[in-house]
């Protein structure tokens, strides 16, 4: 089949659709992006990006933004609900259920393929096993992570149902630069770096965590196998490492890389939520064996190079 000459990305103002968009237009892909007035997307511009403005700022816009536009692949990266202070139940619903179901009509008028990322919340937390797959028991009643697993469920039945190529690709725990202040690495950091003491939970709990370029590798893999035929369609995948990782031990390698001071780690400090997943692993096989892709970065080196381009940055 002719390569993919143009992917349209939703969501590119977020940390991963961001990182997929400036990663993708280097590469020399050509890029559309769908943005909001004010919204930030990429440090990359040139040729190989073009930005598109809703024409009313809301996704409803998108089909009339991108009319003369070709598209081969559209990548939904958009989510609500990341941010724990984000909890608006409209806005919950119509980017995390109603947008990724209105981009089947568009890919099919666009004849493109249809990638939606997922979240590992979309898996119940009682009686996981280690690590999880799948077909495991999703989320009936959290907030996001419900929402999360309705929109994907629904985009696939949709897409199954007209022949739109579609993929659900579930992330785990993503870390790297760009990431929201309020997450773990840039919130420890921040600590550390003004050699003040970072207010911890005992760091217990057991986490995937997966470098940010490993998940823009898997996103292109899928896109690749969408693409070719090398997938079914209307599938749910895992992206993640397989390595469950005590969030303790996250925090000590990222103190080691930038030469804190240990005694600056508040392991305690902050009581565990009741509603806190004690361990959270993805079994990533299927995805591997459909695409051939697999996680390069380990977990020291994904820190050591987040940390590093952060203070690069900051330079």
């Amino acid at each position: 089949m002719p390569a993919i000459k143009r992917i349209l990305i939703i969501g590119a103002s977020g940390f991963i659709g961001r990182r997929l968009t400036k990663k993708l237009a280097e590469a020399g892909h050509g890029v559309v992006v769908a943005k909001r007035r004010g919204s930030v997307t990429s440090e990359v511009a040139g040729e190989n990006l073009k930005i598109v403005i809703l024409p009313d700022d809301t996704y409803d816009g998108l089909p009339g933004a991108i009319s003369g536009t070709a598209i081969d692949m559209i990548v939904n990266c958009a989510a609500y609900g990341v941010h724990p202070h984000d909890r608006d139940p409209n806005q919950m619903y119509i980017v995390n259920v109603a947008l990724p179901v209105a981009l089947v009509e568009l890919a099919a008028r666009k004849q493109a393929g249809l990638i939606h990322l997922g979240s590992s919340a979309e898996y119940a937390a009682g009686g996981l096993e280690s690590p999880v797959s799948e077909d495991a028991t999703v989320e009936a009643y959290k907030f996001y992570g419900g929402r999360k697993y309705c929109g994907g469920a629904l985009m696939n039945l949709k897409a199954r149902a007209i022949d739109v190529p579609s993929a659900v690709l579930r992330l785990f725990n993503v870390f790297g630069p760009g990431e929201g202040d309020h997450r773990l690495l840039p919130t420890l950091t921040g600590k550390l770096h003004r050699r003040e003491r970072a207010a911890l939970s005992a760091g217990n709990q057991i986490r995937d965590f997966i470098y940010v370029d490993d998940v823009v590798a898997a996103i292109v893999a899928a896109m690749n196998a969408l693409h070719d035929g090398l997938l079914s369609g209307g599938e749910f995948f895992n992206v993640s490492t397989g390595i469950g990782t005590p969030v303790r031990q996250f925090v000590m390698l990222a103190a080691s890389a930038m030469k804190a001071d240990p005694g600056l780690l508040g392991f305690g400090d902050v009581p565990v939520r009741p509603d806190e997943v004690p361990l959270l692993v993805g079994n990533n096989q299927r995805f591997a064996a459909a695409t051939g892709w697999e996680p390069k970065f380990s977990l020291s080196a994904g820190i050591q190079a987040a940390i590093s381009e952060a203070e690069m940055d900051k330079a």
